[in-house]
């Protein structure tokens, strides 16, 4: 994020383990395909619901956890703007 040096950044500490929540929760705890591109500029958490033989329930717990994730790293928008940006992308 550049907020501070490697390895003290609380910012890119912070969305770092947004990230590694959402992804043990919907990929370990529910076995869930989730797409995920990391690297030292952005992060990116996705899952395509529109797969067939994902249920109705599945869809409204991908969607729950996902919205989450959206919430809590848009706190860190609101508190380190400078530092970080979020955004949703619809394909």
């Amino acid at each position: 994020s550049g907020y501070a040096v490697e390895g003290s950044d609380i910012v890119c500490s912070a969305v770092s383990s947004c990230c590694e929540l959402v992804l043990n929760q919907l990929c370990d705890s529910f076995g869930y395909d989730i797409d995920v591109s990391i690297d030292s500029q952005s992060a990116a958490v996705g899952c395509d619901s529109r797969k067939e033989g994902i249920s109705k329930e599945s869809k409204i717990i991908i969607s729950n956890v996902l919205d989450g994730f959206y919430r809590t790293v848009n706190d860190i928008v609101k508190e380190y703007p400078r530092f970080i940006k979020c955004s949703i992308t619809e394909v």
